[in-house]
């Protein structure tokens, strides 16, 4: 093996040293229209009906629902056909209420759906590969 010595093997090792010190700063640049598939979870001790509302690309919002879940269930919730697409940088939210329609999870993000108007709420999301985690608790 052969060493360089001078200011070829300088540039060489620069170069190296911005790689590699830019790495974990492009990590964090996500891009904005990264998306995963939801993962619907009803931790609820009753069987609840859930509206989401989610964002599958920048600039666009959209609505879908009644999902109807039981209590521990979990899920990957279809609209028109397809799996619930969410972007990483974008809120989702949730409004739901229980299938006898004796309570309700609401907040004040008000969610208009077939309709009717309802006050969703901020979800916490959990990213897992390319998934996102979105747990309904009612405690």
């Amino acid at each position: 093996m052969i060493l360089r010595k001078g200011p070829e093997m300088r540039s060489i090792l620069a170069v190296i040293i911005c790689v590699c010190l830019s790495a974990p700063a492009m990590a964090l640049d996500w891009p904005d229209n990264h998306t995963r598939t939801v993962i619907l979870e009803n931790r609820c001790r009753e069987a609840m009906k859930i509206i989401v509302t989610h964002s599958p690309t920048r600039d666009v919002w959209e609505k879908a629902g009644w999902f109807t879940m039981q209590p521990g269930e979990r899920n990957f919730p279809f609209h028109e056909g397809k799996r619930l697409q969410h972007r990483d940088n974008a809120t989702l939210l949730l409004y739901a209420r229980s299938v006898d329609d004796s309570f309700e999870v609401k907040g004040d993000h008000g969610t208009n759906f077939a309709g009717e108007h309802y006050k969703s709420f901020k979800v916490s999301r959990i990213f897992r590969g390319k998934y996102v985690d979105v747990r309904l608790d009612c405690d």
